[in-house]
């Protein structure tokens, strides 16, 4: 008996971390690579405040190798131009991550901004910084941010100290997001 329970925690150590999978939001027209098998839930926003239109929001996150992954789809109103959407999106963002955006700034302090080549999209950024989860407790945050075709979409990756984020595997999970 002890011998079978030697074999399979020999096995599962050699398990990757990383099962990648590909993935789709009903009704969204973009795909993605999800490491883990995601939990996926819906919920209403108003991306313009309180007195815009509600819309509905996709979200899908699974938890692997210490980092939290998510990706989140939303339909943009009709009359909302795609700065002003993604403009509005990572203030919420960095609003949840208890990070407060300086007047006469694009990114709070300690966050890197870099532009991805997203030549299907007329609105791409990716970002990177300190944040705080929930529980108020030190993360690092990675995000692309793409607004395209009417949707927006952010993929994010969420690594609580001291798990590595391998910049390898987050572009391999940011690049994957194609849309159709």
């Amino acid at each position: 008996m002890a011998l079978i329970w030697l074999a399979a925690g020999a096995m599962s150590a050699c398990t990757p971390a990383f099962n990648w999978r590909q993935v789709t939001h009903d009704g969204v027209a973009a795909t993605l690579l999800m490491p883990c098998k995601p939990e996926r839930a819906e919920r209403e926003v108003r991306l313009q405040g309180e007195q815009g239109p509600a819309s509905g929001l996709k979200l899908m996150s699974c938890r692997t190798g210490g980092l939290t992954w998510a990706w989140a789809a939303l339909p943009l109103p009709a009359e909302m131009a795609p700065a002003s959407a993604a403009e509005a999106w990572m203030r919420a963002s960095w609003a949840s991550l208890r990070q407060p955006l300086p007047a006469e700034s694009s990114a709070p302090v300690g966050w890197v901004v870099q532009v991805p080549q997203r030549p299907a999209a007329p609105w791409a950024q990716r970002w990177h910084g300190p944040g705080l989860d929930h529980r108020q407790q030190p993360l690092q945050a990675h995000v692309l941010v793409v607004v395209a075709n009417g949707w927006l979409h952010q993929a994010a990756v969420y690594a609580e100290p001291p798990a590595p984020s391998d910049p390898l595997v987050i572009d391999t999970f940011f690049e994957s997001l194609t849309l159709r």
